[in-house]
């Protein structure tokens, strides 16, 4: 059992629509009190602003609950912003500390000196180490972007994959059983749900 969070934030639907393409059980959870207690998997979605999703995920008490499945050592997958939502501090329309569950900062994109304030749309990414996450998947195909701000992560060893937006910058995170996606793996065909595949079969507690 897959346990999707919602607080407000995400493409909730697609990432259920796109789990029972692949039979996997799931649930999208509002409260505490909406949590299976066989769940083995938890994805955390994200989109719009780094300080609202913050303050929706702690309103729901859903930041504690994280972190107490981090140290149980539940895989928690991270989308979009939900990825940020992993860092130390954001400064999206206000400074808000985040988790600090893999410390680094929430950037403005403009400092990739970008044609655009936003990237939208298809991109590559590049790994930057191995992982199952990606496993049968090509890399030389693109998954679908939308944001304005990125993570930059403290320790390089956390970069999972970058991408180039005129500048490189990192578009994937990884602590242990941590895994953080800049991208929509729901909105990128056959290589996102295979992601999601990956993630299911190949990360267990």
């Amino acid at each position: 059992m897959i346990l999707i969070l919602d607080h407000e934030s995400g493409n909730l639907r697609s990432i259920s629509n796109a789990l029972d393409s692949l039979n996997i059980n799931n649930r999208i959870v509002k409260n505490l009190s909406d949590v299976d207690k066989y769940y083995s998997h938890i994805i955390v979605p994200g989109v719009g602003s780094y300080n609202e999703v913050i303050n929706n995920l702690k309103k729901r008490n859903f930041d504690k609950f994280l972190i107490e499945n981090k140290l149980k050592n539940i895989p928690i997958l991270w989308i979009c912003v939900g990825m940020q939502e992993l860092s130390t501090i954001g400064s999206e329309n206000s400074v808000t500390k985040g988790l600090d569950l893999i410390k680094g900062e929430v950037k403005s994109i403009s400092e990739l000196n970008p044609d655009y304030s936003c990237h939208v749309g298809w991109n590559n990414i590049f790994s930057s180490k191995d992982s199952l996450i990606f496993k049968d998947i090509n890399l030389n195909c693109e998954f679908y972007f939308d944001h304005s701000y990125f993570f930059q992560p403290a320790n390089s060893k956390n970069i999972l994959c970058t991408s180039k937006y005129n500048l490189d910058y990192c578009s994937g995170v990884v602590d242990n059983n941590l895994i953080g996606l800049q991208f929509h793996p729901e909105k990128s065909h056959k290589n996102g749900i295979s992601i999601y595949k990956n993630f299911y079969n190949f990360f267990n507690a």
